[in-house]
């Protein structure tokens, strides 16, 4: 019984984590039972603004059009929809009075019906008093696209504080601060961080009212990669070289806009080959791109396809002009040395 039991589980989580959607059938003493589950995406956690004793209205920011339900301190819940500008405000329940040291928590839900996401995480906030002083605002550091962390500092450490990111998304990401007032969030796995995208941050700190909130954007001003440099390219090569940056990306554009790629080696060299379907005519255009590590893709550098004018003289067993150079001369001297003979026998 054990060991069928272990077998259930087992297939239970590798389903959800590859399907989303579980449907299991176990056989036990020849009774069949089946169960099913659906797997739903969970919506985040919705953010407090801050709360002090005399408030009279919560409010805070969530995802539009979400669902946010506040427990108060004498537990009654109310629940309310995210404006278009993701913000939302519920007054308090009447004769409550809120007290320093209260908490209040939220939850939301993104979606109705079918679509709806799960339930998110509890956000939580304590009441501050009425004269407390506001908590300083965080800094970003740069933010590339693709980043899988963000990081920044705050002015002055005070234990206890965090900082809370939201992400483009509406996804909001809590990170402590740390003693050398540095903090960092991992970016959730279903965001994809793009050049342009906008994030905001705001710091809290126990008995401060939150700092304003700041903004940065996703870095577009990474730097660019310098182009790939190309040897001549003649009719009838069978391969691209030329020479950039050691472990950067070469992409190599043909004349009918096919693309081969390649790696440039340890010494600074790559070579790919030019594709049995293609063949070069004299002019015809080749580019090519180089992507460093950590910077955008290079300017498209561009070179011409030269005839093949190198002779071939099967004779000298040589490739080149040179044989037949040599051979011309010799004959020219021989015509000359000739001539000359004749003149001297005519005398």
């Amino acid at each position: 019984m054990y060991f069928v039991k272990k077998i259930f589980f087992l297939t239970l989580a590798m389903s959800v984590l590859i399907t989303g959607y579980l449907k299991i059938e176990t056989v036990i003493a020849d009774t069949t039972s089946k169960a099913s589950f659906m797997y739903t995406l969970q919506s985040p956690a919705p953010l407090f603004n801050t709360v002090k004793a005399t408030d009279t209205v919560v409010s805070g920011t969530g995802v539009t059009g979400a669902s946010v339900s506040v427990t108060f301190p004498n537990g009654s819940i109310q629940t309310i929809t995210v404006e278009n500008d993701g913000t939302w405000s519920i007054a308090l329940p009447i004769n409550l009075i809120l007290s320093v040291g209260n908490q209040l928590s939220a939850t939301q839900i993104v979606g109705t019906g079918a679509s709806a996401e799960s339930v998110s995480t509890i956000s939580t906030i304590t009441v501050i008093p009425n004269n407390s002083g506001t908590a300083q605002s965080p800094t970003f550091d740069t933010i590339s696209p693709n980043a899988t962390t963000i990081k920044g500092t705050v002015p002055s450490y005070v234990s206890g504080s965090s900082v809370i990111v939201t992400f483009p998304n509406g996804n909001n990401v809590g990170g402590s601060v740390n003693p050398d007032s540095t903090w960092s969030v991992t970016v959730p796995g279903n965001i994809n961080l793009v050049a342009g995208n906008q994030l905001t941050a705001i710091q809290i700190s126990p008995n401060l009212e939150n700092s304003a909130q700041v903004t940065t954007l996703v870095n577009s001003s990474q730097l660019q990669s310098a182009p790939p440099t190309l040897d001549t390219v003649r009719v009838g090569d069978s391969t691209i070289s030329g020479t950039g940056i050691t472990g950067s990306t070469i992409i190599v554009t043909f004349p009918n806009g096919t693309t081969s790629q390649t790696s440039v080696d340890t010494n600074g060299k790559f070579s790919l080959s030019i594709p049995s379907e293609i063949s070069l005519n004299p002019k015809d255009i080749i580019s090519a791109t180089q992507i460093e590590p950590d910077k955008t893709i290079s300017q498209a550098l561009t070179t011409s396809v030269l005839s093949n004018t190198n002779w071939s003289l099967p004779f000298t067993g040589s490739d080149g002009y040179k044989p037949l150079l040599l051979i011309i001369i010799g004959l020219l001297l021989t015509i000359i040395l000739l001539k000359f003979s004749d003149s001297k026998k005519q005398k």
